[in-house]
């Protein structure tokens, strides 16, 4: 694994690349100095970010253990931001704990104290490092990359979500050389099965559609299919997704989805 320790010597503000926003991940952060807790927060809520804030070690690890057992609004953490020196706790115990839980959920440390010693250890944690002061671009690009990282199986999506809608979010990831991985199967879900969503889903590289209330057999199969037949990634012209599973389809790879969904 490469350790990289991003040096700034300002908290400049520079705009982020559209593609490089945080896609409304769950982020957990925890700093001591209320004022830059209070300038990350609004950073990463800009990004379109959900943010939780802690105080301290001790408060970090109680929020992810009233998270883990689903009595917090937050339903669950994308993305850990967390100094690694507070008063209690430091940052490195907490994680310590964490992962002989066999917790695995992406870590971001910061620190104004960074040496090979301690970027060593980070190592070990399996987390990533970025040096204080920096950018508050370079914190958006650093957490995007710490929870790039963590490469899922499947995507499962609404088509309606704030900040960032299904289809907004499936263009990102279909996009080969700007999101790193743009093969990830993808499940689109709405309320709404009208004709004109199935075809944008199909030619945005949807694998499945599936119409809410979902059940869980049907989102157990779709994932069973998914991950024991894969189908292959192709590009045709502007399209970029899955081979329809039938060659005798039509060509066009959105109307043979259509045909998929309506069969």
């Amino acid at each position: 694994m490469h350790h990289r320790i991003h040096h700034h010597d300002e908290w400049e503000d520079e705009p982020t690349n559209p593609f490089e926003q945080l896609l409304t991940a769950r982020i957990l952060l925890a700093e001591d100095d209320p004022a830059l807790r209070t300038m990350m927060a609004a950073r990463l809520r800009q990004d379109g970010c959900d943010v939780v804030e802690a105080r301290s070690g001790d408060e970090a690890l109680e929020m992810i253990a009233t998270i883990a057992d689903g009595e917090a609004p937050m339903e669950g953490v994308d993305l850990v931001i967390m100094d690694v020196r507070m008063p209690g706790l430091s940052g490195l115990e907490v994680i310590r704990l964490l992962r002989s839980w066999k917790w695995s959920t992406p870590v971001l440390f910061v620190t104004a104290y960074p040496d090979p010693e301690l970027a060593a250890e980070v190592g070990e944690l399996d987390a990533r490092l970025l040096a204080k002061p920096f950018g508050l671009s370079r914190l958006s690009n650093a957490a995007l990359e710490a929870i790039r990282e963590n490469k899922p199986d499947v995507v499962v999506l609404d088509w309606e979500m704030p900040l960032l809608n299904g289809p907004e979010l499936v263009r990102i990831v279909r996009s080969p050389g700007v999101f790193p991985t743009p093969d990830v199967p993808i499940i689109m879900l709405t309320g709404h099965l009208e004709r004109w969503r199935v075809l944008e889903a199909a030619k945005l590289g949807v694998n499945e559609f599936l119409c809410k209330p979902v059940s869980a057999k049907s989102l157990h199969d779709r994932l069973i299919s998914i991950l024991l037949k894969p189908r292959e990634i192709v590009r045709v012209g502007n399209y970029y997704g899955p081979a329809p599973r039938n060659a005798a389809m039509p060509v066009s790879a959105a109307e043979a989805f259509v045909a998929e969904a309506a069969g």
